[in-house]
């Protein structure tokens, strides 16, 4: 079919218009296409790293930890942790139970809610704000409905900054008219040649995100069950340590930040979080009176101190 060039261009506005439409209904119905699946593995890695890290803590709140083998300085900086976030709890607990407001949050705006008071290594290894952006893309995608504009981030398709929007290309040269016809042809053949390798790569792309797609199952399936697992232990981390560090509640200028915790957190939870600390706290400090006693009655009679820890050994045994 023969056509003059501005019949061209008109046919190929439309193929295109149609093809950036398909591109966008694609992309939204897999809302990880822009995570590789590289990316969504070290996620779920992150997860698991942190999810050990969180569960060792909780071993040392409850009492079950063994706190023999912790070295002497790591004890006394958990000892001055623990009374800093002890004294900070004090102050939210004051404020009265009636204060509290707290409102069940999806995993997502907990983590979101939460995130300032992680220490820096769980941020990094969880890489957070990717996190947040697998998690809250699987979440727009279940609640998401068929011919909708919203894309799985909920964004409008051709907004959206995650990857459903149309991808952008790069033309060198602009678009001003050339002083001779031929030289305007000219242009106008480098650009549409630039857009043709645009639109190969579009659909290489594509036909990888596809092949990958069935290989990002498992992990997001395991990300679905490991992050509600984590969130809990995310949140009782929140209280005991991380709202030691830092300036969290204000409590130079009149504690103005008490109401992220009465926002976050039942009374009940902030109570019981401020009994594990200070029972947390008498045991690492039990623990390390008793190493004082043990340096002391070592230095003054070492093979006596010896037999007594023996013999304290085998009684544990028989037990």
């Amino acid at each position: 079919m023969a056509l003059t060039l501005q019949q061209a261009h008109q046919q190929c506005q439309q193929l295109l218009n149609a093809a950036t439409s398909q591109v966008a209904q694609e992309n939204s119905a897999d809302p990880l296409s822009a995570i590789s699946l590289k990316k969504l593995e070290s996620l779920v890695d992150g997860v698991k790293k942190v999810k050990a890290m969180m569960e060792k803590e909780d071993d040392l709140f409850s009492g079950s930890a063994n706190l023999s083998e912790f070295k002497t300085d790591e004890l006394n900086n958990m000892a001055s942790d623990i009374r800093e976030a002890s004294r900070k709890l004090a102050i939210v607990l004051a404020a009265g139970s009636s204060q509290f407001q707290a409102q069940v949050q999806s995993d997502v705006a907990t983590l979101t809610s939460l995130h300032a008071y992680f220490v820096p290594a769980i941020t990094r290894d969880l890489n957070l704000d990717e996190l947040v952006l697998v998690l809250t893309a699987q979440q727009h995608q279940h609640r998401r409905h068929p011919g909708s504009a919203v894309c799985a981030h909920g964004c409008y398709q051709n907004q959206c900054p995650h990857g459903c929007a149309t991808p952008s290309i790069s033309l060198i040269g602009g678009f001003q008219q050339e002083p001779t016809a031929s030289g305007t042809i000219k242009k106008l053949a480098k650009h549409l040649t630039r857009l043709g390798q645009h639109c190969e790569q579009i659909c290489t792309d594509g036909a990888t995100a596809k092949k990958q797609k069935k290989d990002k199952e498992a992990p997001k399936d395991t990300l679905t069950k490991e992050v509600p697992k984590l969130v809990p232990l995310l949140r009782s981390h929140a209280l005991r340590i991380g709202i030691a560090k830092g300036q969290h509640l204000n409590t130079s200028r009149g504690c103005g930040n008490v109401a992220i915790i009465t926002n976050l957190f039942e009374y009940a939870a902030v109570e019981d979080a401020h009994r594990q600390l200070e029972d947390g706290r008498d045991r690492i400090l039990q623990e390390l009176t008793l190493r004082k006693l043990e340096a002391k009655m070592n230095a003054q009679a070492p093979e006596k101190c010896a037999a007594k820890r023996q013999k304290m050994s085998e009684g544990e045994e028989r037990e």
